[in-house]
């Protein structure tokens, strides 16, 4: 097998480990967590609908307890997965097909891929009670260059005439969903400002971050299995 198809595989076993992983260790994640949210600071467990994944983050819970075991699983997991998502947005050149133009879409995709991966790690590097502006800054780009850069990876399959269109369905379906999310977080109400805000925009984060992941997961178990067909 030449050394570049042999990348590409790693780079598809690559996102599809990152996606798995994620959901277990933030379950998990959820499950160590002390407790407490922005309006109940003593409650003893983790809410689906009141707590963001970013409380798992968190280097103390809202009433000043250690948080470290869940801290340590969702930095590390997500930090992985924002890895995988380089890997998958860099090393996958050979399964496109390879005229000039589609060349540039690659390109193009590759460079905001890292910069999307990079904002994942950001988010799990910066605990949102440490330092919140900069780590919602890693949140916006983190989830708005991954709706570019799997624009560009849209654009890229439709130049490629072998490669699965589900594939790409599957794409911009999560193109709307993310879409949805960032005009959420960008215009809806702010979690601070009542329960229910909190309840929307919370739930609304787990929703959507699982659907997109297993959605990638998705696409990247469609290359896999059309692999020999889609290699150059």
């Amino acid at each position: 097998m030449p050394f570049q198809n042999k990348i590409t595989h790693f780079a598809i076993n690559a996102v599809l480990f990152g996606s798995i992983q994620f959901f277990i260790l933030s379950i998990i994640a959820m499950i160590a967590f002390p407790g407490g949210t922005i309006f109940n600071s003593s409650l003893e467990h983790y809410s689906f609908f009141e707590n963001f994944f970013s409380d798992l983050g968190r280097t103390i819970d809202f009433e000043g307890n250690s948080n470290w075991i869940s801290m340590v699983l969702f930095s590390s997991s997500l930090s992985i997965l924002g890895v995988c998502l380089i890997l998958f947005f860099t090393c996958t050149s050979s399964i496109f097909a390879q005229d000039k133009k589609t060349k540039i879409v690659i390109l193009f995709m590759a460079i905001i891929g890292i910069g999307s991966g990079i904002g994942f790690i950001g988010i799990a590097f910066t605990p949102w009670d440490l330092g919140r502006p900069i780590h919602e800054l890693f949140v916006n780009i983190g989830f708005r260059l991954l709706l570019l850069a799997i624009i560009f990876l849209i654009a890229a399959i439709f130049r490629t005439k072998t490669f699965p269109r589900k594939a790409a369905h599957v794409l911009i379906f999560i193109c709307c969903i993310l879409l949805m999310y960032i005009l959420l977080i960008s215009l809806g109400p702010k979690p601070e400002e009542s329960k229910q805000a909190l309840i929307i925009q919370a739930a609304s984060q787990k929703l959507i971050a699982y659907v997109l992941i297993f959605g990638i997961a998705y696409v990247a178990f469609i290359i896999k299995k059309n692999i020999s067909i889609l290699e150059h």
